[in-house]
């Protein structure tokens, strides 16, 4: 029996992996597969589900332009809205179909004299395709920390990317390990129900306040209506993303780092509006310069540092122990939950998540990091 050859492979049903598919309908390919490891689509909006979850970039301009949802619930929207988001493209554009859940791709190697790509399966199963396009994600390969003491915790650990939905965090002693932007989302949520939470940090964040609305349904009506009105918006949205990446990235120099400046500066004032405790306040201020990290948005992430059961411990974690955590200055925190909230591996794990190899043997992860 002749091998079957696909005109597509795409690895990972993510927000890429779904818009190529969808392309490629548009220019009549249908013969082509999706990959998908997990049990849906969604990528790392399927993956993540972790309390306080939402986009930090207005959703009018984190959707498909061919796509506008009318029934945004505000701006910055939940990751609830953005997974239902995927559903109903991938369904309106009949991609379901093509996709393969639970399918784990190890590897792709281009075969130079069937001018194909061979990709293989977890299993031991090939298939192979004209095209290939990897979609997945810099979001996929969670981090975890090499802690000493770490495996012997007796209480309960949950990575953020692996949140475990039936864990009730009310009255419970937590300590959370990171405040990157996954953390700026969570810790407010936190912070409500826990008896007591220590928030260890090794790099304060530059946070400024996140100017976010609810669309009315007056609005909603007139975005369904009026297709034309939502796209306006997210002409501006992306106008004034496009204008702070040029400015304070590509041209700071040019621009002597003014926006960065004017951006700091509003943090700062943010800052100083909403925590009161000068030494915390110190110790939350970012050492570095607006923009040498990726900043984030949070309206409530400071304020929770002024509750007086959220404590804030910089010097380093020790090690870790069967009921709490040591810190590098000694002192100790006994808890029962152990969140971390480390990110994901996006340099030896993420580029790629695959082993591509194409024409001339050239291992394309190695080419990468060797260039």
């Amino acid at each position: 029996m002749a091998e079957h050859q696909f005109d597509a492979i795409i690895v990972g049903a993510g927000f890429g992996g779904i818009g190529a598919a969808i392309q490629l309908k548009r220019l009549g390919f249908d013969d082509f597969v999706l990959l998908e490891r997990e049990d849906d689509l969604g990528g790392t909006w399927y993956v993540n589900h972790y309390p306080g979850l939402a986009v930090d970039v207005p959703t009018t301009s984190y959707s498909y332009f061919f796509e506008p949802n009318p029934n945004w619930s505000r701006l910055f929207s939940t990751g609830t809205e953005i997974k239902q988001y995927a559903d109903d493209v991938a369904d309106k554009y009949d991609v379901r179909r093509h996709i393969r859940f639970n399918t784990t791709v190890e590897g792709a190697r281009w075969d130079e004299d069937a001018g194909v790509w061979r990709v293989a399966l977890a299993g031991g199963e090939t298939l192979a395709a004209r095209y290939l396009i990897t979609a997945t994600g810099f979001l996929s390969q969670p981090l975890t920390p090499e802690i000493p003491g770490i495996t012997g915790f007796e209480g309960t650990i949950i990575h953020t990317a692996d949140w475990d939905d039936s864990y009730d965090p009310t009255n419970r002693r937590i300590g959370i390990i990171g405040t990157g932007a996954t953390a700026v989302q969570l810790i407010p949520e936190l912070a409500r129900a826990a008896a007591d939470l220590t928030v260890y940090q090794r790099t304060p964040i530059w946070v400024v306040p996140k100017v976010d609305v609810p669309f009315s349904a007056r609005a909603k009506r007139l975005f369904a209506r009026l297709p034309l009105a939502q796209r306006a918006i997210r002409v501006v949205t992306d106008a004034l993303y496009e204008f702070m990446v040029y400015v304070a990235v590509v041209h700071r120099r040019t621009f002597r780092g003014r926006f960065n400046i004017a951006a700091s500066d509003l943090a700062k004032m943010y800052r100083f509006v909403t925590i009161r405790d000068k030494d915390l306040r110190r110790r939350l201020t970012p050492d570095y310069d607006f923009g040498c990290k990726r900043p984030t948005f949070s309206n409530s992430y400071y304020q929770s540092f002024n509750k007086s059961t959220v404590h804030l411990q910089d010097s380093g974690i020790d090690r870790i122990e069967p009921d709490g955590i040591v810190a590098n200055d000694g002192s100790k925190a006994v808890i029962d939950t152990l969140v971390l909230a480390t990110g994901f591996d996006l340099w030896e794990a993420n580029f790629p998540a695959i082993e591509v190899v194409g024409r001339d043997g050239r291992n394309l992860g190695k080419w990468w990091r060797e260039t």
